[in-house]
């Protein structure tokens, strides 16, 4: 009989600790919005282990690590999703914004204008390469995809830009 519960105790165990990618993702993106990112971080990175290309693993765990200024880490997962996508604009993008909170206006600019070039039509990035040209000493550059932006109805530009651009 105890050989039989033992059985029985194993196959249970083993079924548990099975991990169901799908389920395990899903996990993941609720605790995200939960605002529980250390938790969320734990659920993509063992759906990783298990599934390497995992893109929705990346991005959201690349978020999650954004929101608590570990801008290295959601680095190096907006970049692996580059890689495992390569014509996604999202990687390039969320890259650029990190690049962006850490100062560093060249590499935020050249992965703005690289999501811009792989989704012609996102005309959101308009601004924000305005803003970087702007910052990087490329101010009639900057003007151009000011005045584009402009015509989309875009209207959430820095001070600086506008009287620069309207001058």
């Amino acid at each position: 009989m105890k050989q039989f519960h033992f059985i029985i105790t194993f196959f249970l165990i083993l079924s548990c600790s099975r991990l169901d990618p799908q389920k395990e993702l899903l996990k993941g993106i609720r605790l995200y919005h939960a605002d529980s990112l250390n938790e969320a971080i734990e659920s993509f990175t063992k759906v990783i282990s298990k599934n390497d290309t995992c893109h929705f693993c990346y991005l959201y765990r690349g978020f999650a690590f954004k929101s608590l200024n570990k801008f290295d880490l959601a680095i190096k997962d907006f970049t692996r999703l580059t890689v495992i996508e390569k014509n996604n604009w999202e990687g390039y993008a969320n890259r650029a914004s990190v690049y962006y909170l850490m100062n560093d206006y060249q590499k935020s600019l050249k992965d703005f204008q690289k999501s811009l070039e792989l989704d012609t039509s996102a005309t959101i990035f308009y601004n924000p390469i305005s803003h970087m040209l702007f910052i990087t000493g490329e101010k009639d550059e900057a003007c151009k995809y000011y005045f584009k932006a402009l015509q989309l109805g875009d209207t959430t530009f820095n001070v600086q830009i506008v009287e620069y651009c309207n001058k």
